[in-house]
Protein backbone atom coordinates (compact mmCIF):
# COMPACT_ATOMS: atom_id res chain seq x y z
CA UNK A 1 0.00 0.00 0.00
CA UNK A 2 1.23 3.34 -0.80
CA UNK A 3 2.19 5.61 1.65
CA UNK A 4 -1.17 8.15 2.86
CA UNK A 5 -1.19 11.15 1.87
CA UNK A 6 -1.03 14.07 4.73
CA UNK A 7 -2.56 17.38 3.82
CA UNK A 8 -2.47 20.01 7.26
CA UNK A 9 -4.48 22.87 7.22
CA UNK A 10 -3.08 25.59 9.48
CA UNK A 11 -5.38 28.61 10.72
CA UNK A 12 -2.97 32.16 10.40
CA UNK A 13 -2.01 33.60 13.71
CA UNK A 14 -4.00 35.85 15.53
CA UNK A 15 -4.76 39.53 14.41
CA UNK A 16 -5.70 42.31 16.23
CA UNK A 17 -9.31 42.27 14.37
CA UNK A 18 -9.65 38.69 16.15
CA UNK A 19 -9.47 39.79 19.24
CA UNK A 20 -12.29 42.44 18.35
CA UNK A 21 -14.41 39.82 16.56
CA UNK A 22 -14.46 41.51 13.35
CA UNK A 23 -15.27 39.96 10.40
CA UNK A 24 -12.09 40.16 8.03
CA UNK A 25 -12.62 38.08 5.15
CA UNK A 26 -10.63 39.57 2.24
CA UNK A 27 -9.44 42.67 4.53
CA UNK A 28 -5.08 41.81 4.94
CA UNK A 29 -4.52 43.01 8.95
CA UNK A 30 -1.14 41.63 10.08
CA UNK A 31 -0.06 39.12 12.78
CA UNK A 32 -0.08 40.68 16.32
CA UNK A 33 3.59 40.83 17.25
CA UNK A 34 2.87 38.83 20.15
CA UNK A 35 2.19 35.46 17.57
CA UNK A 36 5.86 35.23 17.19
CA UNK A 37 6.10 33.49 20.17
CA UNK A 38 3.22 31.66 20.55
CA UNK A 39 3.74 29.81 17.12
CA UNK A 40 6.14 27.13 16.79
CA UNK A 41 7.62 26.04 14.48
CA UNK A 42 5.94 22.75 12.46
CA UNK A 43 8.66 20.06 12.78
CA UNK A 44 6.86 17.27 10.56
CA UNK A 45 8.13 16.34 7.33
CA UNK A 46 6.52 18.57 4.62
CA UNK A 47 6.80 18.71 0.70
CA UNK A 48 4.56 21.52 -0.37
CA UNK A 49 3.58 24.16 1.07
CA UNK A 50 0.99 26.92 0.04
CA UNK A 51 -2.12 29.10 1.24
CA UNK A 52 -3.83 32.11 1.12
CA UNK A 53 -2.04 35.35 -0.55
CA UNK A 54 -3.36 37.43 2.55
CA UNK A 55 -0.24 38.90 5.11
CA UNK A 56 -1.50 36.93 8.43
CA UNK A 57 -1.00 33.91 6.39
CA UNK A 58 1.77 34.30 4.76
CA UNK A 59 3.30 35.50 7.95
CA UNK A 60 1.96 32.90 9.81
CA UNK A 61 3.94 30.39 7.27
CA UNK A 62 7.35 32.19 8.04
CA UNK A 63 6.82 31.40 12.00
CA UNK A 64 6.12 27.86 10.88
CA UNK A 65 7.92 26.86 8.25
CA UNK A 66 10.93 29.59 7.54
CA UNK A 67 13.09 27.62 5.53
CA UNK A 68 10.16 26.51 3.03
CA UNK A 69 8.87 28.15 -0.03
CA UNK A 70 5.50 29.49 0.28
CA UNK A 71 2.79 29.76 -2.43
CA UNK A 72 0.37 32.03 -1.96
CA UNK A 73 -2.60 31.82 -3.61
CA UNK A 74 -5.99 34.30 -3.62
CA UNK A 75 -7.81 31.25 -3.64
CA UNK A 76 -7.39 29.86 -0.43
CA UNK A 77 -8.70 33.14 0.87
CA UNK A 78 -11.38 33.92 3.70
CA UNK A 79 -14.78 33.90 2.44
CA UNK A 80 -14.82 37.97 0.84
CA UNK A 81 -17.63 39.42 3.38
CA UNK A 82 -18.30 42.59 1.38
CA UNK A 83 -19.58 45.86 2.91
CA UNK A 84 -19.37 43.63 6.45
CA UNK A 85 -15.71 43.36 6.82
CA UNK A 86 -13.77 44.89 9.51
CA UNK A 87 -17.52 45.21 11.11
CA UNK A 88 -18.47 42.91 14.26
CA UNK A 89 -21.98 41.43 14.83
CA UNK A 90 -22.97 44.39 17.10
CA UNK A 91 -22.59 46.78 14.73
CA UNK A 92 -24.55 44.71 11.71
CA UNK A 93 -26.73 43.01 13.65
CA UNK A 94 -29.81 46.05 13.13
CA UNK A 95 -29.74 45.53 9.22
CA UNK A 96 -32.04 42.91 7.59
CA UNK A 97 -29.57 41.77 4.90
CA UNK A 98 -27.21 40.76 7.58
CA UNK A 99 -30.13 38.88 10.02
CA UNK A 100 -30.83 37.16 6.38
CA UNK A 101 -27.56 35.97 6.38
CA UNK A 102 -27.32 34.67 9.79
CA UNK A 103 -30.37 32.62 9.65
CA UNK A 104 -29.22 31.12 5.98
CA UNK A 105 -25.27 31.89 5.54
CA UNK A 106 -25.56 28.96 2.65
CA UNK A 107 -27.80 30.84 0.62
CA UNK A 108 -28.22 34.21 1.60
CA UNK A 109 -25.91 36.41 -0.36
CA UNK A 110 -23.55 38.58 1.80
CA UNK A 111 -24.14 42.41 1.02
CA UNK A 112 -21.83 43.06 -1.60
CA UNK A 113 -19.36 40.17 -1.00
CA UNK A 114 -19.25 36.01 -2.15
CA UNK A 115 -22.11 33.32 -1.66
CA UNK A 116 -20.94 30.43 0.24
CA UNK A 117 -21.70 28.62 -3.04
CA UNK A 118 -18.86 31.01 -5.01
CA UNK A 119 -16.26 30.66 -2.05
CA UNK A 120 -17.41 26.37 -1.82
CA UNK A 121 -16.24 26.29 -5.36
CA UNK A 122 -13.14 28.27 -5.00
CA UNK A 123 -11.74 26.42 -1.91
CA UNK A 124 -12.26 23.33 -3.33
CA UNK A 125 -10.65 24.10 -7.02
CA UNK A 126 -7.89 25.53 -4.85
CA UNK A 127 -7.99 21.82 -2.62
CA UNK A 128 -7.49 19.93 -5.95
CA UNK A 129 -4.66 22.02 -7.88
CA UNK A 130 -3.10 22.42 -4.35
CA UNK A 131 -2.91 18.16 -3.72
CA UNK A 132 -1.86 17.98 -8.34
CA UNK A 133 0.72 20.47 -7.08
CA UNK A 134 1.88 17.72 -4.65
CA UNK A 135 1.40 14.56 -6.81
CA UNK A 136 3.29 16.46 -9.84
CA UNK A 137 6.53 16.54 -7.27
CA UNK A 138 6.18 12.97 -6.07
CA UNK A 139 5.10 14.52 -2.26
CA UNK A 140 2.97 12.96 0.28
CA UNK A 141 3.11 15.56 2.81
CA UNK A 142 1.02 18.79 2.07
CA UNK A 143 0.65 22.08 4.91
CA UNK A 144 -1.94 24.55 3.76
CA UNK A 145 -1.89 28.25 5.42
CA UNK A 146 -5.05 29.15 5.32
CA UNK A 147 -8.14 30.67 7.19
CA UNK A 148 -11.04 29.53 9.41
CA UNK A 149 -14.25 29.14 6.66
CA UNK A 150 -11.46 27.11 4.48
CA UNK A 151 -10.70 24.54 7.05
CA UNK A 152 -14.32 24.49 8.19
CA UNK A 153 -15.41 23.62 4.68
CA UNK A 154 -12.74 20.78 4.70
CA UNK A 155 -13.18 19.05 7.88
CA UNK A 156 -16.72 19.40 7.26
CA UNK A 157 -17.05 17.78 4.08
CA UNK A 158 -14.46 15.35 5.02
CA UNK A 159 -15.54 13.96 8.01
CA UNK A 160 -19.61 13.86 7.10
CA UNK A 161 -20.28 16.60 9.78
CA UNK A 162 -22.01 20.44 9.82
CA UNK A 163 -19.93 23.38 8.88
CA UNK A 164 -20.44 25.07 11.97
CA UNK A 165 -19.43 21.67 14.26
CA UNK A 166 -15.61 22.90 13.34
CA UNK A 167 -14.28 25.74 15.21
CA UNK A 168 -10.26 26.03 14.70
CA UNK A 169 -8.75 28.96 17.09
CA UNK A 170 -5.99 30.82 15.36
CA UNK A 171 -2.86 29.25 15.21
CA UNK A 172 -4.41 25.56 15.06
CA UNK A 173 -6.11 22.92 12.38
CA UNK A 174 -6.73 19.46 11.15
CA UNK A 175 -5.10 16.90 9.40
CA UNK A 176 -6.50 14.95 6.42
CA UNK A 177 -4.94 11.73 6.34
CA UNK A 178 -5.69 9.23 3.41
CA UNK A 179 -4.90 7.57 0.01
CA UNK A 180 -6.65 9.31 -2.49
CA UNK A 181 -7.59 13.10 -3.61
CA UNK A 182 -11.21 12.82 -2.98
CA UNK A 183 -12.35 14.11 0.07
CA UNK A 184 -14.51 11.79 1.21
CA UNK A 185 -11.54 9.36 1.41
CA UNK A 186 -9.63 11.20 3.71
CA UNK A 187 -9.89 10.85 8.07
CA UNK A 188 -10.10 14.10 9.98
CA UNK A 189 -8.24 14.84 13.28
CA UNK A 190 -7.44 18.47 14.95
CA UNK A 191 -4.21 19.10 14.79
CA UNK A 192 -2.59 21.64 17.24
CA UNK A 193 0.59 23.74 16.21
CA UNK A 194 0.65 26.91 18.49
CA UNK A 195 2.49 27.17 22.09
CA UNK A 196 0.63 27.36 25.39
CA UNK A 197 2.93 29.36 26.74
Amino acid sequence: MDQPMVITLIRHGLTENNQKKQYIGWSDPPLLISEEKRIRPYTEKVDLVVGSDLTRCKETSKLLLPNHLYVASEKWREMNFGAWEEKTYNELKEQTAYQNWLNDPFHAPVEDGELFSTFSERIWRAFHESVAKLKMNGGRNLVIVTHGGPIRLVASTCSGTAFFDWNVAPGDGIRLIGQETDENTFSVEPFFVHSEE
